[in-house]
């Protein structure tokens, strides 16, 4: 038997080794990778394939691609065996049309019992392919999914609706990868630029257009990539000791903003006739957090935040978690409400209770 090409690589996170368990289970008739770029969701599966088909655990290992040139991934495919010394073997698996690669899934009508099916890039398919396959396939055969995480979290966004409808179906896996499972570096630099792109991209308000132009005028050096305004938030919920705005500037121009003694932000803030807070903008997302939270100092009490399934997950400790969602949950209500203003993403909390400790009585003599 050949040796796997799975043991030639080292997985590099839980969620990659959580991918993996699913596609080797037979328990899954689906899987779904679903993150941002950079996490390995295609490499993977792509590995994955090759190795079943290598070792005649599937007959054929199909690939499909929203590319309109097949070659390109064919050669993809190439690159990855000669790298891990099978490259003969996948030339031969190709040409023997053990592994196909189509360039639409409209064109996979196949009738193979004993395959494996990956739809790469599902969410740049229109829906209608998508849903004919699953018609078809879903249950017939192996099927496994990669979808790029995108802010644009609304109904019409294939790799979003596919997340929802295959949530607590008994036969499919959803593997969630989050920013922090980014290993590609130069990925994980450009986050960073493509989450500004988003905020510059808003739509300003009267209020936030006001706030932007009365802060160039008094910091004309600053760049300001966007304002929120949280009034009516705020008023909704009936929420005090929060901003009424957030100033979003580029790092290295908070400053700059704030000016000596913050003389700049307070008549920034006389003029506008609103409270104000501003921020630098960086991957940390605590720093948002502290900015519009009630009470600053809970940031301290964060274990961890990372973006996973298109939300801000934040880890708590249970005795925390009261503080930090408010009484009713305005305060965690309010803060979902801004990240989905400012990002396009939503917030939610996990905690974990603390393991109760038997005391041991004492034996009395």
């Amino acid at each position: 038997m050949r040796k796997m090409l799975l043991k030639k690589i080292s997985l590099k996170s839980e969620k990659q080794r959580l991918l993996i368990a699913a596609l080797k289970s037979n328990e899954a008739s689906t899987v779904y990778a679903f993150g941002p770029k950079g996490v390995g969701k295609t490499f993977l599966n792509v590995l994955f394939g090759l190795d079943s088909v290598i070792r005649g655990v599937y007959d054929v290992f199909f690939i499909v691609t929203p590319r309109p040139d097949g070659k390109w991934y064919v050669d993809f495919l190439c690159r990855i065996a000669n790298k891990y010394d099978c490259g003969d073997v996948v030339k031969k698996a190709i040409k023997d049309g053990k592994i196909r690669v189509l360039s639409r899934a409209i064109n996979f009508t196949e009738e193979v019992p004993d395959a494996i099916l990956f739809i790469d890039d599902v969410h740049l398919f229109p829906l209608p392919e998508v849903m004919d396959i699953f018609w078809v396939y879903n249950g017939r055969i192996k099927l496994a999914m990669a979808a790029d995480f995108t802010f644009e979290s609304n109904a019409n966004s294939i790799g979003w609706i596919l997340r929802r409808v295959l949530h607590n179906e008994s036969s499919t896996v959803i593997v969630d990868f989050g920013f922090d499972d980014i290993v590609d570096p130069v990925i994980k630099q450009n986050l960073r630029v493509t989450m500004e792109m988003v905020m510059r991209s808003r739509v300003l308000s009267e209020d936030e257009q006001k706030v932007q132009n009365i802060a160039y005028c008094y910091a004309p050096d600053t760049d300001i990539i966007t304002v929120l305004s949280l009034k009516k938030i705020k008023e909704s919920l009936e929420i005090e000791k929060v901003p009424d705005a957030l100033i979003v500037v580029k790092e290295g121009f908070l400053g700059r903003l704030i000016g000596k003694e913050g003389r700049r932000i307070g008549l920034i803030e006389k003029e506008a006739g609103m409270s104000l807070r501003a921020i630098e903008f960086t991957l940390n997302f605590g720093r948002i957090i502290r900015a519009l939270h009630p009470y600053p100092w809970i940031e301290k009490h964060i274990n961890k935040i990372d973006v996973v399934g298109g939300l801000v997950t934040v880890r708590i400790d249970y005795k925390d978690y009261q503080r930090f969602a408010g009484k009713d949950l305005k305060y965690l209500r309010f803060l979902n409400e801004a990240f989905r203003a400012l990002l396009g993403l939503g917030l939610k909390v996990e905690y974990k209770r603390a393991e109760k400790t038997k005391r041991k009585r004492k034996r009395q003599k």
